[in-house]
C-alpha cells in the first residue's frame, strides 16, 4: 500500500488511527488477494478466508501442479488479478465444497485394490456401466480418477445377496476368476457377467471372508456349467445380447435400429453374433488391444483414413464401431 501504510504508521497511536486501521482492515478483508498480501501486517492483518496454492492442494488432497490443472479446467474459479507477485486466493468454502466431493472417493489404483482386480478391469467395468465414476480424471480435468467408496466396497456384497458366509473350502466350487473366464470363452465380457451375477442369473454360493474384493465370491459348479451352457448358441433378446457383448442396451438398440446387428423375429441368433464379431470392432476394444485411449486410437485410424461406421461423430451412436475389413486395409 505504500506512502499510505507508511504514513499510517507514522501517526500518533490514539483514536483517530484506530479508526483508519480499522476502516484499511475492512477495507483489506472484503478483497480476497488484498487480505491474502496484508495477513501478516503487525498493524492491517485481518482473518481471511482466502486461501492460496498450498492450501488449495492440502484440502483436496492433491499437488499444487494438479490443482492448478483442476482450475484451469473449470473445477474452481480462477482468481483475479493474478499476476507477478500477487498471489492467485481462493475462497475457502469453494475448495471445501469440492475437497467433500473427494473425501468418500477411490481413485482408480485404490479401486483396482478394494476389488482385486487390475486396473484395466476397472476400466471394462466402467464402459460396461457397472461402475459409475465420480469423474474420469485428466478427461474431465481432475488429476486422478475418483469413484464413490460405497459403490465400490459393496459391489461384491451386492453381487452376493443371499450367499452364505464361509471360508470357501468346500468342495464343488469354483472362484471368480474360473467363473469369469468360463463367461468369457463364451464371449460374455467382464462388465456383462458382473451384471449377470447382480441379476440373480449365476447366483454366488459363498463369500469367503478371507479374500479380497471380488475374489470373495464362489460358484457352484454345476451351477456356472448351467449358466454357460444356457448363452451358448440359443437365440436372445436385444437386452441379453447387450450383456453378451459387454455394451450397454441403448449401444445395442442402436446398433440394431442401424441394421448393423440384425434380428430374426426379435431375436438375435449364435449364427448372427458370430457374423458381428467377424465383421466389427468397437473402439474401445481396439483402445484396450492397442494399449491406448479411445480417442487417440480414433485420432491415429482417422489419420490412416479409416473411420467408423457408427459413433458420436457419425450418426449420433454412442460407441464408435469399425468394420474389421477396412481396419486390415488401413494397417
Amino acid at each position: 500500500m505504500g506512502a499510505y501504510y507508511g504514513w499510517l504508521t507514522m501517526l500518533e497511536a490514539g483514536p483517530f488511527r484506530d479508526a483508519l486501521a480499522e476502516a484499511t482492515r475492512q477495507f483489506l478483508a472484503s478483497d480476497l488477494v488484498l487480505g491474502r498480501r496484508a495477513h501478516r501486517s503487525l498493524l492491517l492483518g485481518v482473518h481471511s478466508d482466502g486461501v492460496v496454492w498450498k492450501d488449495v492442494a492440502r484440502m483436496v488432497g492433491r499437488s499444487v501442479e494438479t490443482a492448478k490443472r483442476m482450475a484451469k479446467a473449470g473445477l474452481l474459479p480462477t482468481p483475479d488479478g493474478v499476476g507477478r507477485g500477487i498471489p492467485a486466493v481462493f475462497d475457502r468454502a469453494e475448495v471445501e465444497g469440492m475437497a467433500a466431493q473427494l473425501r468418500n472417493t477411490l481413485t482408480l489404483d485404490e479401486t483396482s485394490a478394494a476389488l482385486g482386480v487390475s486396473r484395466s478391469r476397472v476400466r471394462r467395468l466402467v464402459e460396461g456401466g457397472v461402475l459409475e465414476p465420480v469423474h474420469r480424471a485428466a478427461d474431465d480435468g481432475w488429476g486422478r480418477w475418483a469413484f464413490r467408496r460405497p459403490d465400490v466396497e459393496g459391489l461384491p456384497e451386492r453381487m452376493a445377496a443371499g450367499a452364505s458366509a464361509d471360508t470357501g473350502e468346500a468342495k464343488g466350487l469354483v472362484d471368480f476368476e474360473v467363473a469369469a473366464g468360463t463367461m468369457q470363452r463364451r464371449r460374455v465380457e467382464l462388465a456383462a457377467f458382473v451384471r449377470l451375477v447382480l441379476e440373480g442369473r449365476l447366483p454366488v454360493a459363498v463369500l469367503d471372508p478371507a479374500a479380497v474384493g471380488l475374489k470373495r465370491l464362489r460358484f457352484d459348479r454345476a451351477a456356472l456349467r448351467q449358466a454357460a451352457m444356457a448363452l451358448e448358441r440359443r437365440p436372445v433378446s436385444g437386452h441379453v445380447a447387450a450383456g453378451l457383448l459387454g455394451l450397454k442396451r441403448e449401444v445395442v438398440a442402436h446398433l440394431i435400429r442401424r441394421g448393423l446387428l440384425r434380428t430374426e423375429g426379435g431375436a438375435i441368433t449364435a449364427a448372427e453374433f458370430d457374423r458381428f464379431r467377424t465383421e466389427f470392432v468397437s473402439g474401445a476394444e481396439l483402445a484396450r488391444e492397442r494399449g491406448t485411449s479411445p480417442r487417440k486410437l480414433a485420432a491415429d485410424l482417422a489419420a490412416a483414413g479409416v473411420l467408423p461406421v457408427t459413433g458420436p461423430g457419425v450418426d449420433g451412436g454412442r460407441q464408435a464401431f469399425f468394420t474389421r475389413e477396412e481396419l486390415v486395409g488401413g494397417q
